[in-house]
């Protein structure tokens, strides 16, 4: 079975979240999705721990995606676990390194989704995008600890993981286009995710 592009996350809210919004960025590019479907079952069964389990397999599994899948496009997506505004772009280049390096016969078939501290930041922005629009102030929220905003988006610490998932799964449901701009226009850690997508699609 082939696959059009694949998702290799540090967890599985980012998957999720990823899942709900690529479809809408492709669409607006001009780009038929229906030529775009997400990667084969077997290739999602692949999972990781942690963002060092990531990074450690993440070259072979996109050797993998792209030899036995047909993948035309693989995605990587992890949390900065840090605070500064740039540190996105920082680790981004780092692995970049890595992937032109260790795979560079796909190297143009490679984005990387990173978040400024975690995925709760830009979830936290989409939950007040939706909610309470008043709360926004472009990268406000980035500069708060993760814990705090875990708390925002999970409410209770003792939470399950798949309770979780279904708390994620609930607030992607139903995203728009106009939520996708007004994430982009708040965050510029998931800006930046958006032009290389966009860009990618575009080319396509």
């Amino acid at each position: 079975m082939s696959s059009q592009y694949a998702l290799f996350c540090e967890d599985n809210a980012q998957k999720i979240f990823l899942k709900e919004i690529i479809p809408i960025i492709i669409k607006r590019t001009g780009a038929d999705y229906t030529d775009f479907p997400f990667s084969s079952p077997e290739f999602d069964k692949l999972k990781v721990r942690n963002k060092t389990e990531l990074k450690k397999y993440f070259i072979n599994a996109s050797k993998m995606a792209f030899r036995d899948f047909k993948t035309k496009l693989f995605i990587v997506c992890f949390d900065s676990d840090s605070p500064k505004p740039d540190e996105d772009l920082r680790q981004k280049k780092e692995w970049q390194t890595i992937k032109d390096k260790e795979n560079p016969k796909n190297k143009d078939k490679f984005i990387f989704a990173v978040t400024v501290q975690s995925i709760e930041h830009w979830l936290c922005y989409l939950k007040y995008i939706k909610t309470e629009p008043s709360k926004l102030k472009a990268g406000e929220l980035e500069r708060f600890p993760q814990d705090n905003l875990k708390k925002e988006i999970y409410a209770k610490e003792e939470y399950q993981s798949i309770t979780r998932e279904s708390i994620v799964s609930d607030l992607v449901s139903k995203i728009s286009l106009e939520n996708i701009d007004s994430l982009r226009s708040n965050s510029d850690s998931f800006k930046r995710f958006y032009l290389d997508l966009e860009s990618f699609f575009r080319k396509t």
